[in-house]
């Protein structure tokens, strides 16, 4: 079994950090955070360029229908195709501005 120094303090042992060091916790992984259904969303509107859900425009990005500020997620049933100038005008309202 190989020894590890302890990345804070150098203590030898069995793991890079000794018990007293030991990360609490793990950052969530994007699956858990929902990064990788942003991730396909985006994917799949580069390669398909639909409609845009608020003005008909080519889209260029996702938008979530809830923002995520107001407690949306980032499911593939919050997210619609939207291009960059409805998603920024939008902010964090639930509906765009008018143009």
């Amino acid at each position: 079994m190989p020894a590890y120094a302890c990345h804070t303090c150098g203590k030898i042992g069995p793991s890079p950090f000794c018990e007293q060091h030991k990360p609490k916790h793990r950052s969530p992984s994007s699956r858990e955070t929902g990064r990788g259904a942003y991730r396909r969303a985006r994917a799949r509107i580069q390669r398909e360029q639909p409609p845009c859900h608020w003005c008909g425009k080519p889209a260029t990005t996702p938008d979530h229908l809830r923002p995520v500020s107001k407690g949306g997620k980032s499911t593939p049933e919050n997210l619609v195709p939207a291009c960059t100038a409805c998603n920024f005008s939008r902010g964090a309202r639930d509906r765009p501005t008018r143009r």
